[in-house]
């Protein structure tokens, strides 16, 4: 709807949205630069006016905003800034600047702002093309009355809103000039404004200018239509604008609504009472049913036009898949199974159907399902809670078992690439090829070992049989003379006659292999000692020692000198015997340690503390922390002679034996362990 300025504004101005300016705020539609030439073709404004001053594009007045004309010189215009335009577009600070107004700015934080909630505003010169009020008025169907009071003719030096005068019986009248309906510039007032029924609201004494078209132009008055005033009608308002018969929210301090509505008469929703515009409803034809697919809200006069809205998915499905989906959509044709089976993994699918629930009567998109190819058993192994098409037996039953494959199909990882201590553990020796659930607890882990109680390393835990030694005693003592046999002698019938004779030298490839010590299996038995040399046969003791002979694990090379010296401090420590110096032989390791006495009777007492001190195994290995295989065999050895006598001879004896004791059972499982260390 049209809607003007109030009458007390000289000019006729025209409330419309304020078009796009870049600047604001600004006087004009089109932004002045100094370094535009708009002579130039390239530069035409709108209008295809040319600037002929400096202030403005377009240079063309055609109005005043109040200013007395008469008299002024054009060339030197004092008040230029007055005038109005063919292009200017006023904002409401500017408008209001221009014609000298009282207004105040809406406050920046308000959340009602204009720039924020209501479209800004823009004041356009009704001139030119613009029709006439009265005539914009009659066809618009807002219009109200004013009676406008004809004064004199305009002069060409006057513009329509300046202010011109007459003399009427000796006193002055003032108005302003205006357009009447033939075009040409008249002087008038207007002396009274009326409603829309010509009922005289207001009479005012206030100089009024006649509205724009008026046909005023000769001596009397003339009441003529004019278009509505806009204005802030809220009456606490800063800007309160008490002639408005339209209320503009953006021309108040404060900007908010007021008695909205349809202000058309001819909409079916018309609202008398409404002073600000809003969205009118007529007699459209159209669908009125609001569950059709063309429903038109608007429409008041059912044409007969609805369709009757059939909910449905109306996605074909197709044999293939992604039909008209771009190829760069993210996982376009990615269409697969997975199958939890060895060596299979993703089955990759050529096509199948987009959708599950196509509705060829459909005319309204709704509930599609979206075909996934799945198993939808929920009792199997590969169960897929979003699937809902199985176009294949996609199913996997469970199957429950070990899964852990055997040794010989294990990745060579498994073997940790050749840093395996030993290779007598490995994978599952039950492994089910047909499982497809994986039960750990039911796996048998291959451990290669004696799998037969009766021998003497049986290992419960072996799964596999391997390298099993019987349960055979034997003679383990390097001191006697049938070491390394199982037997301390043998029945000899070759001369006829059977005689038991005892072993004269150890064994060298017994069979079976011993695996425990028999002490009484040992023939300890020895010859006399040789004749001390140089015919040496008496003489002083010249040193007695204690010699003790320790046989464990490992190999040479475990011995050092630091080593040596550790277990010979532990070694005196449990006997409460010093200075003994321990010797490393090869055998599977002989520790061979010599501990100075003072004489033949601390040597006894010597060999009784030791073997008190290791009465078994488990002692000698806790008090020096060594592997041994045998508890210790002690000995004396005397030295004869004078001190200083190089060539005294040495009397070994064995005087104290082999201190007893069997074997244990963790000792013979360190034989095994062992390999060929132990083995003899």
């Amino acid at each position: 709807m049209y809607v003007g300025v109030p009458l007390a504004i000289p000019f006729p101005f025209l409330i419309a949205p304020k078009p796009s300016i870049a600047v604001e705020p600004s006087l004009y539609m089109h932004g002045f630069g100094e370094a535009i030439n708009y002579g130039l073709s390239e530069n035409l404004v709108t209008n295809d006016e040319y600037a002929t001053a400096p202030f403005h594009p377009t240079g063309k007045k055609v109005g005043s905003l109040g200013g007395d004309e008469n008299g002024l010189n054009e060339l030197n215009d004092a008040r230029q800034w007055s005038y109005v335009y063919a292009d200017s577009a006023y904002s409401w600070k500017t408008f209001s600047q221009a014609v000298g107004i009282q207004h105040a700015d809406s406050p920046p934080e308000y959340p009602g702002k204009p720039t924020e909630k209501y479209a800004t505003l823009a004041f356009l010169p009704a001139t030119g093309s613009v029709q006439y009020e009265s005539a914009l008025a009659g066809t618009g169907h807002h219009w109200a009355y004013s009676t406008c009071e004809w004064l004199r003719h305009c002069n060409h030096k006057e513009y329509s809103g300046s202010r011109c005068s007459v003399n009427k019986n000796g006193q002055d009248i003032t108005g302003y000039c205006f357009e009447s309906d033939t075009g040409s510039l008249e002087c008038g007032r207007t002396i009274d404004i009326s409603d829309k029924y010509n009922v005289i609201t207001q009479t005012t004494s206030v100089r009024s200018r006649c509205a724009r078209g008026s046909p005023a132009t000769s001596l009397g008055s003339v009441v003529t239509k004019r278009l509505l005033q806009g204005g802030c009608m809220i009456a606490d308002d800063h800007n309160f604008t008490a002639t408005a018969e339209v209320h503009v929210p953006q021309m108040c301090f404060l900007p908010k609504d007021y008695k909205k509505g349809c202000m058309f008469p001819g909409a079916t929703n018309y609202d008398p009472t409404a002073v600000q515009p809003t969205n009118c409803h007529y007699q459209t034809k159209g669908c009125t049913s609001a569950t059709a697919v063309n429903y038109n809200k608007e429409a008041h006069i059912d044409d007969g036009s609805c369709i009757t809205s059939v909910l449905g998915c109306t996605v074909k499905s197709s044999s293939s898949s992604y039909v008209n989906v771009a190829s760069e959509t993210p996982g376009y044709e990615q269409r697969f199974v997975g199958m939890p089976l060895r060596h299979v993994g993703e089955v990759i699918l050529t096509s199948y159907g987009e959708v599950l629930n196509y509705d060829q009567s459909a005319n309204v998109n709704s509930g599609c399902i979206v075909a996934i190819e799945g198993c939808m058993d929920a009792t199997a192994v590969n169960y897929d809670s979003k699937a809902n098409k199985n176009s294949n037996t996609w199913c996997i039953p469970k199957r429950y078992g070990c899964m852990m494959p055997p040794y010989n199909s294990a990745n060579e990882n498994f073997w940790g690439s050749g840093t395996k201590a030993h290779l007598r553990d490995g994978g599952a020796s039950n492994f089910d090829a047909t499982a497809t659930v994986h039960v750990p607890s039911d796996c048998h882990v291959e451990r290669f070992g004696c799998t037969d109680s009766m021998a003497w390393n049986y290992d419960p835990h072996a799964s596999v049989d391997y390298n099993c030694y019987p349960a055979t005693g034997g003679c383990l003592d390097d001191s006697a003379v049938n070491y390394n046999c199982t037997s301390i002698g043998e029945d000899d019938c070759s001369s006829g006659t059977c005689r038991f004779v005892k072993k004269s030298s150890p064994c060298t490839n017994a069979v079976p292999r011993i695996a425990y010590h028999e002490p009484f299996l040992c023939n300890v038995e020895s010859a006399s000692p040789p004749p001390p040399p140089n015919g040496i046969t008496s003489g002083s003791v010249k040193s007695v020692v204690v010699e003790t002979t320790l046989k464990l694990a490992g190999s040479v090379e475990d011995f050092g000198s630091i080593r040596l010296a550790e277990i010979a401090a532990s070694f005196d420590a449990s006997t409460g015997l010093t200075g003994t110096v321990f010797r490393v032989q090869a055998a599977s390791v002989n520790l061979v340690g010599t501990t100075p006495v003072n004489d033949e009777s601390a040597a006894t007492a010597a060999k009784s503390s030791i073997s008190s001190s290791f009465s078994s195994i488990s002692s000698l290995n806790s008090a020096l922390g060594v592997e041994a295989l045998d508890v210790p065999v002690v000995v004396s050895v005397i030295e004869y002679g004078d001190a200083n006598d190089s060539t005294a001879a040495i009397i070994g004896g064995a005087v104290g034996g082999a201190v007893g004791g069997l074997l244990i059972i963790g000792g013979a499982f360190m034989m095994m362990r062992k390999g060929n260390k132990v083995e003899a």
